[in-house]
């Protein structure tokens, strides 16, 4: 039995996501000197933090996707519409054609929606991630971090623009209402 995502229950998103995430902390807690056994309970804690957090954010912008797809819409052709949206030319079947143009206007507004705090809050998450680099140059811990981050940066600025380009190419010459 294979289980997509965006209808898998809330617990398997808050053990997906924060299993890693616990795990990541409670190694960092433990680098810094905390006992193993103060390092796992806090990188429990901060891990089911994250994984409640994370089921919930992940509802909160899969779903409305979903939606814009069409709900009645199958798998196949939510797949091919996503699809549609990031590569590959342009859908000859009108229906997955409109299904990929209203998820890239929901994607468009989503991103619009959320843009600026997310730019503040990982730049701010840069700047503690450098700043711990340097306070203990003995720790690797923050260098993934240190990566990442610009890479998330990047994406939010310019995954607007790439969604704008391929939302013209699909709508030249086709119409909502399929015709």
């Amino acid at each position: 039995m294979r289980i997509s995502v965006e209808k898998a229950p809330a617990w398997v998103i808050c053990l997906l996501t924060g299993v890693p995430f616990g795990a990541y902390m409670g190694a960092l807690s433990r680098n810094d000197g905390s006992s193993l056994r103060s390092a796992v309970i806090s990188g429990a804690a901060v891990g089911l933090a994250f994984g409640i957090a994370m089921a919930f954010a992940w509802r909160k912008r899969l779903l409305p996707l979903v939606q814009a797809v069409g709900p009645e819409a199958s798998r196949a052709d939510q797949r091919a519409a996503g699809r549609a949206l990031r590569r590959g030319p342009v859908p000859a079947d009108p229906e997955v054609r409109a299904a990929a143009i209203r998820l890239a206007n929901r994607q468009l507004e989503l991103l619009r929606l959320g843009r600026t705090r997310s730019l503040i809050i990982l730049s701010l998450l840069l700047v503690v991630s450098v700043i711990g680099l340097f306070a203990d140059p003995g720790s690797f811990w923050h260098i993934p971090l240190v990566v990442a981050i610009p890479l998330l940066i990047a994406y939010q600025i310019l995954r607007p623009r790439m969604l704008r380009a391929r939302l013209e190419e699909l709508t030249q010459g086709f119409e909502e209402d399929g015709s």
